[in-house]
């Protein structure tokens, strides 16, 4: 789907290219090998090594749609099989949404030059690093829409439904999402052209969507055991939601009395942010009503944001943090930015700079305040320190790094190195760190579990024979409910009634070890 093919565009397009992986290889070099996340890194990093070794995601161990996982064990055969090589995978990943995002902003700046900050602003805004996946795709499907507006080939709309339909096999919910944004843009354009091949194009669309489905449906088809794996895992997100609840922290509910000044700033950008969106939103969808055709080029930015952006919320819409806020606002960033090309508001620079401000005033109020390697590089009173873990040397606040060696000295002591051991809740990076792997399918515990499953857990413990347990019984977002012990209480009493609890001076508070009984009065002592 090429960009109009003028001097101009394609010195524009080189321009965009090169910012993008100027920005994200700055950095990967400033901040790649900064902290460790345990817990959703974590389960990203597992399942690609386990996708490497052959297993199948969502078969063999719980995880999201295959292609991220695939995707980083393709770059592990030339990068390796360290943390270090799948952050770099990503930021690959990274690269190629940031470059279409700025082939968005091509539309609205009057020079390449302005698209080094509008870059700037958007790479500032794609974090956790091991969550890149999604704010890249949705840039990625505001490019997409953007071409749908601007194309009238066959082929420009079959590849539009291709993405579509390729998008599933990285996450359901980008199919979704991107799917009903183009949608949206294909009625629109068809009220606003009223073209009379409206059966064409969207069968074109719809043939284009098949065949991007093809790696996911082709998994289903003739991958034994992946159709039902999958199935299951529609049928849990629809009964459990894909994320535990976080209500919107609107700014004017927030409760700023108790929080020192930088917290009062993170806590208002945030409800801020989340307050901007309908507003911006409501005014992008307004202006497609009100578009006449002739208009289009000069708002096809605004109007492309929208309606994919406008889907892309309800991403933050359950969880209501900063975490899932960043990995969805890029749409809305765009459409902030390209609010003054679409109205003609360049002619008169006090517009612009006051919309321009405002975002990039939101962006350094909100992006230190939740990005985690921030606090690590810019305070002083965190104390850094080198540590090997698989071959990398990682930069860790040095808690993280008491953490990580008290668990592999205990697990080293204790723990002998044929057998396995289970990990709960959900610190799955720890099975790579002590070289282990998951006696179990799940890797992340935060859910009530209902009966079958629990029965799942402890069959696989009986039939493995597995001996040791790691339990961080600790309340999940501040909820005593989503305690393990609470959670997973059959799991728990059979731990409790079949294990003995091991002492260690040097296991972390909240943690309990478990060992195996003896299998009978006349055994030998561990």
């Amino acid at each position: 789907m090429p960009s109009p093919t003028t001097r101009s565009a394609r010195a524009g397009a080189a321009f965009a290219a090169f910012v993008s992986i100027a920005l994200v290889a700055t950095a990967h070099l400033l901040f790649g090998d900064w902290n460790l996340d345990i817990g959703d890194e974590g389960f990203l990093w597992y399942g690609v090594l386990r996708t490497a070794a052959g297993e199948v995601p969502l078969r063999d161990f719980q995880s999201y749609e295959p292609g991220r996982y695939y995707w980083g064990a393709l770059w592990s055969l030339g990068l390796g099989k360290g943390i270090l090589a799948l952050r770099l995978s990503c930021r690959i990943f990274q690269a190629l949404g940031l470059f279409c995002g700025l082939l968005v902003a091509r539309r609205f700046v009057t020079h390449p030059a302005w698209l080094l900050p509008v870059g700037l602003v958007l790479a500032l805004w794609m974090f956790p690093q091991h969550k890149l996946f999604e704010s890249s795709l949705s840039m990625m499907a505001v490019y997409v829409g953007l071409r749908l507006l601007e194309t009238h080939s066959r082929l420009g709309l079959f590849g539009v439904g291709t993405f579509v339909g390729f998008a599933s096999f990285f996450g359901r919910n980008h199919a979704l999402y991107a799917g009903l944004g183009i949608l949206l843009l294909a009625l629109w354009l068809h009220w606003k052209r009223r073209e009379d091949r409206f059966f064409t194009r969207f069968a074109t669309l719809g043939g284009g969507v098949l065949v991007g489905c093809f790696p996911l449906m082709g998994m289903m088809l003739w991958v034994p055991g992946f159709g039902e794996s999958f199935l299951e895992s529609v049928r849990f997100t629809l009964e459990h939601d894909a994320n535990l609840p976080v209500p919107v922290p609107w700014p004017w509910q927030t409760d700023y009395t108790a929080l020192s000044w930088q917290e009062r700033t993170g806590s208002f950008a945030l409800g801020s942010t989340f307050a901007l969106a309908p507003l911006v939103y409501g005014l992008g969808l307004l202006t497609m009503l009100r578009t006449r055709t002739e208009q289009l080029q000069q708002r096809s930015a605004l109007i492309a944001a929208t309606a994919v952006g406008v889907f892309y919320l309800h991403h933050a819409s359950v969880r209501s943090d900063a975490l899932h806020l960043a990995q969805c606002v890029h749409p809305l960033l765009l459409a902030g930015l390209a609010i003054p090309a679409a109205f003609d508001l360049l002619r008169g620079r006090l517009p612009t700079l006051a919309i321009w401000s405002g975002i990039a005033l939101l962006t350094v109020s909100f992006v230190p305040n939740y990005d985690a390697t921030f606090p690590l590089r810019f305070q002083p009173r965190v104390t850094m320190v080198t540590q090997r873990i698989m071959g990398d040397e990682l930069r860790l606040a040095w808690p993280r790094a008491k953490y990580l060696a008290s668990i592999k000295e205990i697990v080293r002591r204790r723990v002998p190195e044929d057998e396995t051991i289970l990990i709960a809740p959900h610190m799955a990076a720890l099975y790579p760190l002590l070289r282990k792997t998951s006696p179990v399918w799940g890797l992340a515990f935060l859910w009530e579990a209902d009966a079958q499953g629990e029965g799942e857990i402890i069959r696989d413990l009986e039939r493995k024979r597995v001996n040791w347990a790691l339990v961080l019984d600790i309340p999940i977002d501040g909820r005593d409910e989503l305690r393990f012990s609470q959670s997973h209480r059959r799991v728990w009493e059979y731990l409790t009634r079949e294990f003995v609890r091991i002492e260690d001076p040097a296991l972390p508070g909240m943690h309990v070890l478990f060992r195996r009984r003896p299998p009978g009065p006349g055994a030998e002592p561990w």
